[in-house]
């Protein structure tokens, strides 16, 4: 146990590092594609994006999940052959049955056009097929990496690589091709297929550098056993992550779709820390999951969760003052439906931030079919409150509708936690902070009452964000030192 805590506190500082240059790069392509190609081509880049998201979900079986589970364990036991072909396996699968759905998408592509009545969806899918083997195996090929216990290769691949070559061709082909679709297909195939190059390369390298040479045949059944359940929650979840951008998608015209996916994607900056533990936690939750060590992983889950809440509940804060502001200057947006649902996302996504990494937990600790039952429930909530609201409020029944599915999903898991591994979040140390975050509230009115425009953005930020980090810093320095020696 003693390398636990240094592999995570390494690991969370790298994916925390990784996500935030993820988010930001990912943020600026945002912000970029819907200033220089307009919201509705915009809108439906982001619909072919998030529906060929979901299907890849599908398309990698569970594979990539069932990597942080097995290469832990496998290299635990000192199987390096067994190792070798379970990664090996895995690569080969995912991306020959990834071709087999890029085909199945390329002859069904007119039916997507005629299902949500754009299009421009029909050249988006035939550009994107094109790439979409590579989509997969990138994925797969960075959850090995993370299985490995090594995150600097998916912070550089996946997390700085892919999004910074998007950013920097979709300044070159606006340049070429001007106010087009073809702009940010081209831009995204590129470097995903750069990213996907240079992941195998990292993942050759693990495999070279096994003590022992040769594979052995690793049992597809077994894999598979365990990748099943991990795929319902995976393809559910995301399904979940991304229903109301497809359900906008559904009933409602593509800027409609491109200003949903703009307050969306700015609600997400405050889940960068909680994003980070996952990934880093994810195969240490494995491995002492299957040492049977529950009282470890209640400290840790403890731990992630308090400083879920100190990473992100500044965001929070900042957010709801500035939100409207923030629209208006950097993504053109001044419609004021759209801060109403941002309110509403960044309220979902703090839930999800409060609560912790317990999805990574169960899916971690063999309670991966409760946790897909209770996706599976988030889910289908999610759908049927989307088919009822978005016709009636627009893009605020979606919003709406992703706040009541993940209030439900979290919750039932925390309940699920505490059930069966006898494992809660909070403790006394976590109410403080909540109470002490929530003085800025009162501060925040004052300053927005009393100034407007750049200089509000500042003092907020100042108070809400740079202040109360620094006074954290000073105050819990060996704390942040030892955030996981709990």
């Amino acid at each position: 146990m003693k390398k636990n805590p240094d592999y995570l506190k390494k690991g969370t500082i790298l994916n925390y590092f990784g996500n935030v240059s993820f988010r930001v790069i990912g943020l600026l392509n945002h912000i970029l594609m819907i200033r220089l190609l307009g919201a509705e081509i915009y809108g439906v880049f982001i619909l072919a994006f998030v529906i060929l998201s979901i299907i890849a979900r599908f398309s990698r079986l569970g594979l990539d999940n069932s990597a942080l589970k097995f290469i832990p364990l496998l290299r635990e036991e000192k199987n390096w052959k067994g190792l070798r072909g379970f990664v090996l396996t895995i690569i080969l699968f995912s991306f020959f049955f990834g071709i087999l759905i890029s085909v199945l998408i390329f002859f069904t592509k007119d039916y997507f056009s005629i299902l949500f009545n754009k299009p421009y969806l029909k050249i988006c899918f035939e550009f994107m097929t094109i790439i979409f083997p590579f989509f997969v195996l990138n994925q797969i090929l960075g959850q090995i990496t993370r299985g490995f216990q090594v995150m600097k290769y998916y912070v550089i691949s996946i997390n700085i690589v892919q999004p910074l070559l998007q950013l920097i061709f979709l300044i070159f082909f606006y340049i070429s091709f001007g106010k087009s679709i073809v702009t940010a297909l081209l831009a995204w195939e590129i470097s995903v297929f750069v990213s996907s190059v240079l992941s195998s390369y990292f993942v050759y390298n693990f495999l070279s550098k096994l003590p022992e040479r040769g594979f052995s045949f690793f049992s597809l059944k077994k894999i598979f056993s365990v990748s099943f359940h991990l795929l319902i929650t995976d393809v559910i979840g995301i399904f979940l992550f991304w229903t109301d951008i497809i359900m906008v998608g559904l009933f409602m015209d593509s800027k409609s779709v491109g200003i949903y996916s703009a307050t969306s994607r700015l609600a997400q900056i405050m889940i960068f820390f909680l994003w980070a533990i996952n990934s880093a936690s994810a195969p240490l939750f494995s491995k002492l999951s299957h040492r049977g060590n529950k009282k470890e992983i209640d400290k840790i889950f403890k731990t992630t969760t308090r400083w879920s809440i100190i990473f992100s509940t500044p965001l929070f804060i900042f957010l709801i003052f500035t939100g409207k502001e923030i629209l208006k200057i950097f993504f053109n947006i001044e419609l004021p439906e759209a801060y109403i649902v941002l309110l509403i996302l960044l309220s979902s996504t703090y839930l999800n931030c409060i609560t912790g990494p317990i999805g990574t937990i169960l899916m971690m600790s063999d309670n991966e079919k409760k946790w897909a039952g209770v996706v599976m429930i988030g889910g289908l909530i999610n759908l049927i409150l989307n088919f009822f609201f978005i016709p009636l409020i627009g893009i605020k029944g979606a919003a709406l509708s992703t706040l009541l599915s993940i209030f439900f999903t979290f919750s039932s898991g925390l309940i699920q936690g505490y059930l069966y591994m006898k494992i809660f979040p909070y403790n006394k140390e976590t109410l403080k902070i909540i109470f002490l975050f929530s003085g800025l509230v009162l501060i925040n009115f004052l300053i927005f009452k009393l100034s407007t425009g750049y200089l509000k953005i500042f003092l907020i930020f100042l108070v809400t964000i740079v202040i109360p980090y620094m006074i954290l810093i000073i105050k819990e320095k060996s704390n942040i030192i030892k955030m996981y020696e709990v």
